[in-house]
């Protein structure tokens, strides 16, 4: 018996493998029985209604023809060569199903979510055919739309190994009822964040033929849609407002009435490369000493980055989530500090500066707690000690020298103490009167500024006048 097509736009086959357009099916003991054969519709089949098809077997001389229908569709449904996911509204009824999974979508790509209605999105009354959408989107505004669920979104993500960038939405046919929102926004969310308008919508069409967008929308110069690494969610969100009425409608719809997509959103999910981290926070930290002190460490590059370092100063370190925590125990300029950030894919170090203020002088309160402190406290927190038990150098204590003419004091006094008047140098011919005299502003001298124990002091002379008939003593006043 001989099975063939009447042309090359049908094939046949037994085995569901090779097809062909002639097939010969031979009896088993004279008879060919519960024989299965395969129809195809062949690859060089014109795009377009398949008619006049037919399948004959002639055997015994007679004749059988089985006619054959359908549709021939282009495989990639009008797509846009950078498409990642399409919808063809051909077949949708009564409002179309919620979700509703993309008619195309490209490798490498999740869809977690298709097309959702949002709850306050209605179905009632009699809907379009060829048409996915649904009524009531009176809202006045996007505000007001969101917060009462009259939206519909849907969830796209690049899968493992994948990154995921979005370059547009080239394609929306809509129809809309006259009552219906005559505007939309688009919206789009990364991960958890929080949604954001990317592109503003107009539905000025009215037609029931339906209508398109004026133009395709470009999402290509939004950087927060680029490089979208595997796994993050992007959710777009497509809230329509200033409809006039309850019962308006709006579609995504199969205008053309064809097979072709009638919403696309383009872009592109490439293999995502390892990026090590680079260190984006400052190379420079102050701090004082005493106080406790808080910053952190950021990096750009593949998740997950631990962060470390060296050469901090004493008091302070970095822990693995980048936190540098602790307390500064000694003042100075650190230069050697080293702030590391390494992942997966490589390291990267930053070489910072910390700079340590010696600690407030109200930390000279702390030594004595309630009590006054005694007098070699006092000398040494005027001439620059840091706490109670870092003593001054000798070379730093008041020290004179005379000539024929002068008796000349030097002396160190804090830098800011909290009392101007803390050191103040006295004359007196007498040594053993205690009516000193304070020396003279005129006759005191400021000579620089040095710094002891972290601690700055003002180098300062007070100079009398002597002469061979009468003698002069100097001394210094401290004062709390």
């Amino acid at each position: 018996m001989t099975v063939t097509t009447s042309g090359t736009d049908l094939q046949i086959s037994s085995d569901n493998s090779v097809f062909t357009n002639e097939l010969t099916v031979k009896p088993a003991g004279g008879t060919v029985t519960n024989t299965t054969l395969y129809v195809r519709i062949s690859a060089s089949a014109a795009q377009g209604a398949l008619s006049g098809a037919l399948v004959r077997h002639v055997s015994s001389g007679l004749t059988n023809d089985l006619t054959v229908a359908g549709n021939v569709y282009d495989a990639t449904r009008g797509v846009s060569s950078n498409s990642l996911v399409g919808w063809d509204a051909r077949g949708e009824t009564s409002y179309g199903v919620s979700p509703w999974y993309p008619t195309v979508s490209a490798s490498n790509l999740i869809v977690s979510n298709g097309l959702t209605r949002g709850s306050g999105v209605l179905t009632s009354g009699t809907a379009a055919a060829r048409g996915w959408g649904g009524v009531d989107w009176s809202s006045p505004d996007a505000a007001t739309a969101v917060s009462s669920n009259k939206f519909v979104s849907f969830t796209i993500a690049a899968t493992n190994g994948y990154k995921l960038s979005l370059s547009g939405i080239s394609k929306m046919n809509y129809r809309r009822s006259s009552s219906g929102p005559a505007s939309g926004v688009v919206q789009v969310q990364i991960g958890s964040g929080s949604f954001s308008d990317v592109a503003a919508l107009t539905y000025p069409g009215t037609n029931s033929a339906g209508d398109s967008l004026a133009a395709a929308i470009d999402l290509s110069t939004n950087p927060t849609l680029q490089n979208v690494p595997a796994n993050t969610s992007v959710t777009f969100r497509i809230v329509n407002f200033g409809g006039t009425n309850t019962t308006g409608t709006w579609y995504i719809y199969d205008k053309d009435s064809n097979p072709n997509v009638d919403f696309e959103v383009t872009g592109s999910v490439e293999v995502q490369t390892a990026v090590a981290p680079t260190i984006t926070s400052t190379n420079a930290f102050t701090g004082t000493v005493g106080v406790a002190f808080s910053n952190n460490i950021t990096a750009t590059g593949d998740a997950p980055i631990v962060f470390s370092g060296t050469g901090l100063p004493s008091g302070l370190s970095v822990a693995s989530s980048g936190a540098i925590t602790g307390t500064p125990t000694a003042a100075g300029t650190f230069t050697n500090a080293i702030l590391t950030a390494t992942n997966a894919a490589g390291t990267n170090n930053q070489a910072v500066t910390f700079t340590i203020a010696p600690p407030p002088d109200s930390s000279f309160s702390g030594w004595r707690g309630s009590n006054l402190p005694s007098a070699d406290l006092l000398l040494q927190y005027a001439y620059g000690a840091s706490n109670s038990s870092t003593a001054v150098s000798p070379s730093n204590y008041p020290s004179t020298t005379f000539n024929s003419s002068s008796l000349v004091m030097t002396y160190y006094v804090r830098k800011n103490a909290t009392n101007s008047n803390l050191v103040t140098p006295q004359v007196h011919t007498n040594l053993a009167d205690s009516n000193w005299g304070s020396v003279p502003s005129s006759n005191i001298a400021t000579l620089g500024t040095n710094n002891v124990n972290g601690v700055d002091v003002i180098k300062k002379t007070a100079t009398v006048p002597i002469d061979g008939t009468n003698r002069k003593f100097l001394r210094l006043k401290i004062s709390e």
